[in-house]
């Protein structure tokens, strides 16, 4: 009994040295896991910036404005946006931008994070700003368009008045024989005779047909001078259509040369981007195996822990089972001594 009693304190206390360096191990591998953890956070945390960085509702919209400006901005727009289309053209491409605005305005009321939010919302305050600088020259583009359109107006009423007025006025028509005077001695001359030699009609005639075509002459004379009068307008109008359309092929081609390099600088991003995150998932995927490995070990070492606490329990409170039943056999023991001793002993004469 004194050997059990004094054996049961050592082991006692190996028991609780063998937990204190379990519980001290579980800390150590918590606490890395929690670093790698935090890592892997973190790494994540970076790719969403980096995704919210590369938003493309942000750069269609940073690309749209900036074209936009450029082009109506420039000392050519006065020629370039001549056309109603053209400036109907750029009034949708501006409600487009309007649109992306308020979906990126949307999006930031999302946010958590207070500085990224603020940064946010001065960033789109700015391009709201932009957004009605270029309202304001379309529409300014608007009244001087609106103006050219009836300056064109009056001027080909006016045109049109002076060809009216320029139209030939036909005289009732006449023969040509009541234009052509003859002389009675003309008339009488097959009736009397006379000494000199006959002489031929053709001096007549001719005159005839000189008289005739004098008179054709003035008479077509005023059919021609319309046309001539309208030669200069319709080269002129004809040279101005010409240049507008130079123009307009010229700025048609700036910006395909511009939405060209755009799509190519996208495209290029989007490759870098797209080997950036596959880099960053190779990265990650080794953090989480390792994450992985240690999480394996943490379990089996917790494991190997609680069996060799059972054991330790089974060998502080005694023998197992058997030791138990022995236990509580000589206690039975005792107290049936004490039992007799109280009860037995004083009758007992010596």
């Amino acid at each position: 009994m004194n050997a059990a009693v004094v054996v049961r304190p050592i082991r006692f206390r190996s028991a609780r040295g063998l937990s204190d360096l379990i519980h001290r191990r579980r800390e150590d591998n918590l606490q890395s896991y929690s670093l790698d953890k935090f890592g892997t956070m973190a790494r994540a945390s970076s790719i969403t910036d980096t995704q919210q960085q590369l938003d493309p509702t942000a750069i269609n919209l940073s690309r749209l404005l900036s074209r936009l400006e450029q082009n109506l901005l420039s000392p050519e727009a006065e020629n370039r946006y001549h056309s109603s289309y053209e400036r109907a053209k750029v009034g949708a491409n501006l409600e487009y931008a309007r649109t992306l605005l308020l979906r990126l305005e949307h999006d930031s009321a999302g946010l958590k994070v207070q500085s990224k939010r603020q940064q946010l919302q001065t960033d789109l305050q700015t391009k709201r700003d932009q957004i009605k600088r270029l309202n304001q020259r379309l529409y300014e583009l608007n009244q001087i368009g609106s103006a050219a359109e009836e300056e064109d107006e009056d001027s080909s009423e006016e045109d049109n008045e002076d060809s009216q007025d320029q139209t030939p006025t036909y005289a009732p028509a006449t023969k040509a024989s009541s234009s052509i005077d003859t002389d009675d001695t003309t008339l009488l001359q097959p009736h009397l005779r006379s000494r000199r030699p006959p002489q031929d009609p053709p001096p007549t005639s001719a005159t005839a047909t000189s008289t005739s075509t004098s008179a054709r002459t003035s008479l077509f004379s005023g059919r021609r001078s319309p046309t001539t009068a309208t030669n200069p307008s319709t080269s002129t109008s004809a040279s101005t259509t010409t240049a507008q359309t130079e123009t307009l092929l010229s700025h048609h081609r700036t910006e395909q040369e511009s939405l060209t390099a755009s799509l190519v600088a996208m495209a290029t991003a989007l490759k870098d981007s797209t080997s950036q995150f596959s880099a960053s998932l190779e990265a990650e995927k080794s953090v989480v195996e390792r994450a992985g490995e240690g999480l394996d070990k943490n379990v089996g070492g917790m494991e190997a822990a609680g069996k060799k606490i059972g054991v330790l329990r089974r060998m502080s409170e005694g023998r197992g089972w058997w030791g138990r039943m022995l236990m509580y056999a000589w206690i039975a023991g005792l107290a049936v001594v004490a039992v007799l001793l109280v009860a037995v002993g004083p009758k007992l004469r010596f």
